[in-house]
């Protein structure tokens, strides 16, 4: 059964990423002062510098809304696990994906199976040349994702949340069973299935925080407009001034989002 101590550790990896949104924030302000034009008009440059800041901030801001949706209480409802996980999984991650015969929709929390589903693709263990193929089934049983090597490989042996914070399989089978309303996990050496039905029992400790769960969804939301934006600045057409402006409006979003969530 799930570990009850675990969730200590949930929360505490949850603060501390929050932690190092603020801290990555802060210092983007400090480096706001190069969004200012340069000999010529030109901005790309500090453009580069300052966007990369906004990345790490971004990252961090990702990594602790993932661990606040795997870790919440499941919210169950019917969703089709080829749509969802084509759109939202397999297209995020450099995989030979493939549909597969998924025949009906599942009944399970999307989002944490999305997420779920990212977080072990991202824990293989690739040789050279190795690939991960990745498909969503129900051909012969329950449906199920199915992620498999072809090549030299490993699969994952612990889940990294964050540099500082890993979970074992075990917990995140818990997990699983309670995103998919059953459920299960299985292993072999060069495969992982992720079944989206079935009758275990699923975990009774979840993560309540709301704040942090608001505090994320909000600075991760800031934040990625900021990149979206970015991507589209063109000499000539945008004053440095108003790059700097909205730069610094996305950062400014991001840290009141997680000083003050609601």
């Amino acid at each position: 059964m799930f570990k009850g101590d675990i969730m200590a550790s949930v929360v505490e990896a949850a603060e501390r990423l929050a932690e190092k949104v603020r801290g990555q924030c802060r210092e983007a302000i400090v480096g706001a002062g190069a969004l200012v034009e340069k000999e010529g008009g030109v901005l790309e440059d500090a453009l580069g510098e300052a966007d990369l800041a906004l990345r790490d901030a971004w990252l961090l801001a990702r990594r602790g809304l993932r661990v606040i949706t795997l870790f919440r209480e499941p919210e169950s409802a019917m969703y089709d696990p080829v749509q969802g996980l084509r759109e939202k999984a397999f297209m995020n991650v450099p995989v030979a994906a493939e549909e597969g015969t998924a025949r009906r929709y599942c009944n399970g929390d999307e989002a944490q199976v999305v997420e779920g589903v990212r977080l072990m693709m991202e824990s293989f263990t690739l040789g050279e040349g190795a690939r991960l193929r990745a498909e969503v089934t129900a051909a012969k049983g329950t449906p199920r994702v199915v992620l498999s090597l072809t090549g030299a490989g490993r699969t994952p042996r612990a889940l990294e949340l964050d540099p500082d914070f890993t979970i074992q399989l075990d917990d995140f089978a818990q997990r699983w069973i309670g995103a998919t309303t059953g459920g299960h996990l299985a292993l072999s050496d060069d495969a992982v299935l992720l079944y989206l039905e079935g009758e275990r029992p699923a975990p009774v400790d979840h993560l309540y925080r709301p704040d942090l769960a608001h505090g994320f969804t909000r600075a991760e939301y800031a934040l990625r407009s900021w990149r979206a934006a970015s991507g589209h600045y063109e000499p000539g057409y945008v004053d440095p001034v108003e790059v700097r402006g909205l730069y610094l409006r996305a950062v400014e979003e991001a840290l009141q989002a997680l000083d003050q969530p609601w």
